[in-house]
């Protein structure tokens, strides 16, 4: 499974979270090497600064910049933008690593404006989330459902990555499934992808 090919054109800014280690570095990796421009964060600063570094080596210090701090934090999710769009130009690509639910509800409230108190604030014009996950929804206040039809309503394709070895659906008790279904559900209805894979290494593949 490629990440970049007819998802991240050459120039294409992205952002990417949850990306100082595991599948959100690997997907930054990706995109690089794709030719994007991209911006990094994990709540994680030290380790994100490792990150920021080894990606600098992928696709030079000037194609990917580091913003730490968490994830569920509008005001985070607004200093990313910020610093996409004045390093490389507007988000084209939006990579939620985070839960399946609240990781789509909060790159959705940046990638179209709220209404008149959205002005003057930091706003994406992407229409395009890819969704990550390594396990199922058991945490946040959203249900990736209703998401999802916020994110049909407003036009923003949402392509959707299940990472693991066991699906949801096969598990009997098990810990460290994940929800290919709900997955599945989410990017046909925003008319996106689903990618199902096994390991870290199937998304550089």
């Amino acid at each position: 499974m490629s990440v970049g090919p007819g998802l991240t054109p050459d120039g294409a800014v992205a952002i990417v979270t949850g990306a100082a280690g595991g599948i959100g570095a690997a997907v930054a990796q990706r995109l690089l090497e794709g030719g994007a421009g991209v911006v990094v964060s994990d709540l994680d600063a030290d380790r994100l600064a490792v990150s920021v570094e080894r990606l600098s080596s992928v696709g030079g210090p000037n194609r990917v910049t580091g913003v730490s701090g968490d994830a569920s934090d509008e005001g985070v999710i607004a200093a990313m933008i910020s610093a996409a769009e004045e390093s490389f130009g507007p988000v084209d690509l939006f990579v939620a690593n985070a839960g399946i639910g609240d990781g789509l509800g909060l790159a959705l409230k940046r990638l179209t404006p709220a209404g008149p108190e959205a002005e003057g604030a930091p706003v994406a014009t992407a229409k395009v989330v890819i969704l990550m996950t390594d396990g199922a929804n058991n945490a946040g206040q959203t249900t990736p459902r209703d998401v999802a039809g916020l994110a049909k309503e407003l036009g923003v394709r949402v392509h959707t990555i299940a990472l693991g070895p066991r699906d949801l659906s096969n598990a009997d008790g098990e810990q460290d499934v994940v929800d290919t279904e709900t997955l599945r559900e989410i990017a046909d209805l925003t008319g996106g992808r689903m990618f199902r894979v096994k390991t870290t290494d199937d998304l550089i593949a």
